[in-house]
């Protein structure tokens, strides 16, 4: 998941979605969404994993239907 999340957060529309101007930005929001501090933490932590998954949702859910 660590390497999907930094895919994603590289993603210019990812950075729209999240209301940010940067990838560092849009990364260091999505860490502290998930309550971790290295993207590396989605791989052991179950909880972090889960937020993972939900905030791809709803980015996902989001690309569909851009407000």
């Amino acid at each position: 998941l660590a390497q999907l999340a930094g895919i994603m957060c590289s993603q210019p529309g990812f950075w729209k979605f999240m209301e940010v101007e940067t990838e560092d930005e849009a990364t260091n929001q999505f860490r502290e969404r998930c309550g971790i501090t290295s993207r590396k933490e989605l791989d052991i932590n179950p909880t972090a994993a889960r937020e993972y998954r939900a905030v791809k949702s709803e980015y996902d859910t989001w690309l569909t239907c851009p407000v």
